[in-house]
């Protein structure tokens, strides 16, 4: 304890000199509970700083300091050392004052590191499904909807991921799609996915399909390849959802429209259904 207050000294005049240490800590240092424990003041203030103590995109070379603050308190909370469920928890502050771009980074990092894990154990999983929630509550409460956009976007490398589950995932990438104005973190491995999961869940992946397609001002070949599209389109009309198949007429309606006609399938539109005996 005694080197702690010798690094980061508190005297209102070695100010910058304090900031200087914690930034390289920060940054630089393997993060372990026992630092955490050790240096919590540090952390706490830190996180006080945040919304008036914004580096510039420029100042630094390697990782910006806030940006491995979200790190060190993600990992804090998926180790169950931070909850979203205590109203004091650090993890709650840090979302309550950060500003929205670091809000955005910390989510897509949580989406980055489950995808660079190897094996992840479902408690992980199911404590970072519950951040997501909490986050999602926390913009459907406020009135400035708009300052939570780029933060729930970052849902993009969750799906990237692989990790969560299904219908789970579908169902928060359907809500966040609904709630932004326009799309960003968007590419082709959400597509990908989607089409990956169209054969099992064909009502739920066209109607996100249907959202990216009508928020989207660029040709989807910039993101995948036509057939990834076609894929989910053709799931949808043959499923036994009549709802997935309205759904994918809706699709290809806003495609002919838009004259992205390289993603329609072969059948533009499904057979009604005829109340005939089948002779065989």
């Amino acid at each position: 304890m005694p080197n702690v207050s010798r690094i980061f000294l508190r005297e209102p005049k070695f100010a910058e000199m304090r900031r200087v240490a914690w930034d390289t800590f920060v940054t630089f240092s393997r993060l372990s509970v026992g630092f955490f424990e050790l240096l919590e003041t540090e952390y706490k203030d830190a996180v006080a700083r945040l919304s008036s103590e914004m580096s510039t995109d420029n100042e630094y070379d390697v990782e910006r300091p806030e940006e491995a603050l979200s790190h060190h308190l993600l990992a804090l909370y998926w180790w169950g050392k931070l909850s979203v469920n205590d109203s004091t928890s650090l993890l709650i502050e840090f979302f309550r004052v950060a500003p929205s771009k670091l809000r955005a980074h910390a989510i897509d990092y949580a989406g980055r590191a489950v995808k660079n894990t190897g094996t992840v154990a479902p408690e992980i999983i199911e404590r970072l499904q519950q951040l997501y929630d909490s986050r999602l509550r926390a913009a459907r409460q406020s009135r400035n909807r708009w300052d939570y956009e780029e933060e729930l976007a970052a849902l993009g490398s969750w799906v990237w991921s692989g990790k969560f589950q299904s219908k789970w995932l579908l169902d928060r990438l359907q809500e966040m799609l609904g709630f932004v104005s326009e799309l960003k973190r968007f590419g082709m491995h959400i597509l990908e996915e989607l089409s990956a999961l169209s054969e099992q869940f064909p009502l739920e992946t066209a109607r996100c399909l249907e959202l990216i397609v009508t928020k989207e001002s660029h040709r989807l070949s910039w993101h995948t390849k036509p057939d990834t599209i076609r894929k989910i389109l053709e799931n949808a009309r043959k499923s036994d959802s009549e709802l997935a198949s309205t759904i994918a007429s809706l699709v290809e309606d806003h495609l002919l429209r838009k004259g992205w006609f390289e993603y329609l399938t072969a059948e533009p539109t499904k057979p009604e259904r005829s109340n005939a005996q089948s002779v065989e």
